[in-house]
């Protein structure tokens, strides 16, 4: 029940506002999802769009998808800004609507407390409450429930678990929120989102957790995933090497691939679809070639690893276009497009079709979408990798930083060995990321026989 009292905020409902979204606000409404997840960063409006979407699902009748809505902030004055938002929109909307009431949600006992602030839709009968703070129960509720700065609430992993129950009944959930440390069941449910582990809608504005910089990939996982047999190869050539003539260095690179990579290649299965994941290095740090199968059951075995250093352009790609020539059913190739590597990757792409060859520019907004789903796909054992110590020790150098799972700019230097920049971790990273890409059909057109076999029958 709601009891009706003096308003003490201010009328909106004859302000004059835009009736104008941006692109992204645009997107959020035409979301329909019944769980829908706003990830964002700080007064970009969408909490002002979400007013705008609940008054047209409460002037609406119920057979054209209104109900009620209940908005959740954490303080009075969110609730207040957001129904003062609802009174602006159903006016630029033309829908007749009650003045705002005051009252109190009397709903428990134990929260009575908490202050509400209603606009009733006399034509649908539906009504938009906002209260001031969280309550301990919806039970009964039917409706659109907005937990607004979800990650600011008290106990929000009840709150949530009460929400979602909601949509047994044909409800919907918008939970909206900024970051608030990257150990808050909000951005739990981001990363769960973004692992696939939930089918929910999730509509990301490009913003990131505050905190944290551990490990993202612990060494037991990483460990769990390393297999006998695949092996890693290293190709090093001294700056003498680099200044001989190029018809040199190409006929010597056309040996080593012939004795060292060929009989790697012969023992794949040609009946599986293959990928390949590529970082590139020219000096300093490794170039590495990460080729792999997608296997019967799904699971991505990296064949082996192929680590370059101090290599020339020039035979970067003329390995790298010996092995894309010969992995068998080649599904995509994904490779390192960022500075030096950009013409590479071009000239790949250019060679072997760039809807083939994905060309990366490594981003966090990449690494966001990604990682998540990289790291997945060890704690799901649907990825193998070679068993050697650098790569684990490449894994684990992936850290969270400023909440989005990345290397960072420090080297690795373990005694006895050479330093490392994780090279091997990305060049895994994007071959699940070619291994994942749509197959792309293609028709093949045959010309017929050629006239030249039946010419000269018996002649050779």
């Amino acid at each position: 029940m709601t009891k009706t009292v003096s308003p003490i905020i201010q009328n909106t409902a004859q302000v004059e506002a835009p009736a104008v979204l941006l692109p992204y606000q645009q997107v959020w409404i035409a979301d329909d999802a019944q769980l829908k997840v706003g990830e964002k960063s700080r007064r970009i409006g969408l909490t002002w769009a979400e007013a705008a979407d609940d008054v047209l699902i409460a002037a609406s009748e119920k057979s054209a998808g209104g109900m009620n809505v209940y908005y959740i902030g954490y303080n009075q004055d969110m609730a207040i800004e957001y129904v003062e938002a609802c009174a602006m929109w159903a006016k630029v909307f033309n829908h007749a609507a009650s003045e705002v009431e005051e009252g109190l949600w009397e709903e428990d006992q134990d929260d009575k407390h908490i202050k509400t602030y209603t606009i009733r839709f006399p034509d649908s009968g539906h009504r938009i409450v906002a209260l001031s703070s969280r309550p301990a129960n919806l039970r009964g509720k039917q409706g659109v429930v907005v937990i607004d700065e979800a990650a600011f609430h008290d106990k929000l992993d009840e709150l949530l678990k009460a929400a979602v129950a909601l949509l047994i009944w044909g409800g919907k959930v918008r939970i909206i929120s900024t970051h608030n440390g990257n150990t808050n069941p909000f951005n739990e449910l981001v990363q769960e989102i973004r692992k696939g582990q939930r089918a929910d809608a999730d509509e990301e504005l490009d913003v990131v957790p505050s905190n944290s910089a551990g490990a993202y990939l612990p060494g037991v996982l990483v460990e769990s995933r390393m297999v006998d047999g695949p092996q890693v190869v290293r190709l090093e050539r001294g700056d003498a090497w680099g200044k001989m003539p190029v018809r040199l260095r190409h006929a010597e690179i056309n040996d080593w691939c012939e004795e060292t990579l060929l009989p790697l290649l012969d023992k794949l299965d040609p009946q599986r679809e293959h990928a390949l994941g590529e970082d590139f290095a020219r000096t300093g740090d490794l170039s590495i070639l990460a080729p792999g199968e997608i296997g019967q059951d799904m699971v991505r075995r990296c064949s082996f690893l192929l680590e370059l250093k101090n290599i020339p352009f020039a035979q970067q790609r003329q390995i790298i276009f010996y092995i894309l020539h010969r992995l068998p059913r080649l599904r995509s190739a994904a490779m390192d497009a960022r500075g030096n590597g950009q013409q590479l990757a071009e000239e790949a792409a250019d060679e072997f079709g760039h809807d083939l060859v994905q060309q990366v520019m490594l981003s966090d907004k990449w690494y966001s979408e990604n990682l998540p789903l990289f790291k997945a796909a060890f704690e799901d054992a649907m990825i193998e990798i070679p068993k050697h110590d650098e790569v684990a020790r490449d894994l684990r150098a992936i850290k969270m930083i400023n909440g989005v799972p990345k290397l960072g700019k420090a080297k690795t230097n373990e005694k006895g060995q050479e330093q490392r920049h994780g090279d091997s971790a990305i060049a895994l990273a994007m071959l699940w990321f070619a291994s994942q890409q749509e197959v792309i059909d293609t028709t093949v057109l045959s010309g017929g026989h050629r006239e030249t076999s039946t010419m000269f029958q018996g002649y050779y």
